[in-house]
């Protein structure tokens, strides 16, 4: 798609060569993009040069240009926390020391990829993974606080019976019965009667006057 003449401006900044003898203005030189790039185009226009006068005008297009973000193929892989409050055993901190020796005593560690994995792996085996656990809302001072927790749990368990809580269930499912047996005895005795039953004000259609 030529995109000389799509922006509306003067002749005199789409024309880029004068003829010698007729001194008229004419387009011999062409910028050429798909149609679909156009909307990237700000402006196409000849300009006179500033050096010296010349026959030819340059032609200059401006390009509105963006990069599209770097789409990742994999993702990063999450290492589990590492439990590092057993280092603060000094048994466990010579037990890492030596397993360390030992991973990292051969020539196969040269590389930061062999080398991270051996350090991460020789302090799985000794000291494991962290376990997450919450944090608690009471702290353990507060013992009048959790024993009202614990009595208030407790006791409702304590005051439910076996026989109560059967009782519950079958007085629910009466309940439940009852409320269904209604509507099924009403919808069997109007089978076969709607033409009797009055209409609503919406299946009545008001007369229609025309003046």
């Amino acid at each position: 798609m030529v995109i000389n003449t799509v922006f509306q401006q003067a002749d005199k900044h789409k024309r880029s060569w004068i003829h010698p003898r007729s001194g008229h203005w004419h387009l011999i030189n062409f910028v050429l993009t798909r149609q679909r790039d156009l909307r990237n185009i700000s402006l196409t226009r000849a300009i006179r040069a500033t050096t010296s006068w010349s026959d030819h005008r340059i032609v200059r297009t401006s390009v509105f240009l963006t990069t599209k973000a770097v789409k990742r193929t994999h993702k990063a892989l999450l290492m589990k926390r590492l439990n590092v409050a057993k280092l603060k055993d000094e048994a466990t901190c010579l037990a890492l020391q030596e397993q360390l020796d030992q991973a990292l005593s051969g020539d196969d560690t040269s590389e930061w990829s062999q080398f991270k994995s051996a350090v991460y792996d020789s302090a799985v085996t000794v000291i494991r993974f962290s376990k997450s656990r919450h944090r608690d809302w009471f702290d353990d001072e507060d013992a009048e606080v959790r024993h009202g927790s614990t009595t208030k749990t407790i006791v409702p368990k304590r005051l439910i019976t076996p026989a109560l809580a059967a009782q519950h269930r079958k007085d629910s499912h009466k309940r439940m019965v009852g409320q269904q047996s209604p509507r099924v005895t009403t919808s069997s005795r109007l089978e076969g009667h709607e033409d009797f039953l009055p209409r609503t004000e919406s299946s009545v259609r008001s007369p229609v006057f025309r003046i």
